[in-house]
C-alpha cells in the first residue's frame, strides 16, 4: 500500500508543477486559485531496475486535489487527505498540518510555494517522448523537498511533461495530456472529499487523524 502511495504522490507532484517558465510559481498558484486545473497524464516510474507504467487524471484547486490512476484514489481538501486503494479495499485518512506540511503527501502545497522550495538552474531545447521541446531545470533548495532535480517540458506555453529525479535516485517521467483550466466547469467541492460510508462494508478504514 505505502509503495503505491509514494509513487502516486510523486505523480501528483509532477503533474501539479509549474506552467510557465517566466514565473512558474505565480502562474500555477493563480490558475489553481482562480479556476482550478484538470488534465490526464501517462507516466513511467523507474526504481531499482524496475519500471511502473500507468496513467490517470488530476483535478486541483487551491490546496485541494483529486487524483485517480493505477488503482489508487488520492483526495485532499486542504485539511484532510484520503488514500483509497481499490484493489486492497483500504482507505487511509490523515490530517494535513498546514504549519508542518508533508510536501510529498500533499503536492499542491509545494506548488503554491514553489519559489520557496525550488530554484531555476537553466533551460534549453531537449527531446522528450520523441519531441523537441523547451526544457526548464529546477533544483530543490530545501531538504524536505522530495526530489533533487526536475526538467519541465513545454510546447510553447502548454505544459507537455516533466522528468523528476527523486531523492532515492528513482526517476519519474510524466507526460501531460489534455491540460485545461477548469474555468466555467465550476469544480464541485465534493470532489475533494471521500464519503467512506459509500466505499462499502468490505473496506478497512484506518483513521489516523
Amino acid at each position: 500500500m505505502m509503495k503505491k502511495f509514494l509513487a502516486a504522490s510523486a505523480l501528483a507532484l509532477a503533474a501539479l508543477l509549474p506552467l510557465k517558465a517566466q514565473n512558474p510559481a505565480a502562474a500555477l498558484s493563480s490558475a489553481l486559485s482562480e479556476t482550478g486545473l484538470q488534465f490526464d497524464y501517462a507516466y513511467v516510474y523507474g526504481a531499482n531496475g524496475m519500471k511502473i507504467n500507468g496513467d490517470g487524471h488530476i483535478t486541483a484547486q487551491n490546496d485541494a486535489f483529486r487524483m485517480t490512476g493505477n488503482g489508487l484514489l488520492l483526495v485532499c481538501d486542504g485539511k484532510t487527505r484520503w488514500t483509497v486503494d481499490e484493489a486492497a479495499q483500504e482507505c487511509y485518512i490523515e490530517a494535513v498540518d498546514a504549519s508542518n506540511p508533508d510536501l510529498m503527501a500533499n503536492p499542491a502545497l509545494l506548488v503554491l510555494a514553489m519559489d520557496r522550495y525550488c530554484k531555476n538552474t537553466g533551460s534549453g531545447r531537449r527531446t522528450f517522448k520523441g519531441r523537441s521541446l523547451m526544457a526548464y531545470d529546477y533544483a530543490a533548495s530545501r531538504k524536505d523537498v522530495p526530489f533533487k532535480t526536475a526538467e519541465f517540458f513545454f510546447d510553447g506555453s502548454t505544459p507537455a511533461g516533466v522528468r523528476l529525479k527523486l531523492a532515492d535516485g528513482s526517476v519519474l517521467e510524466l507526460e501531460i495530456k489534455g491540460y485545461r483550466k477548469a474555468g466555467s466547469l465550476a469544480i464541485d467541492p465534493a470532489l475533494f472529499t471521500v464519503d467512506t460510508d459509500s466505499l462499502g462494508s468490505d473496506y478497512m478504514i484506518t483513521d489516523l487523524r
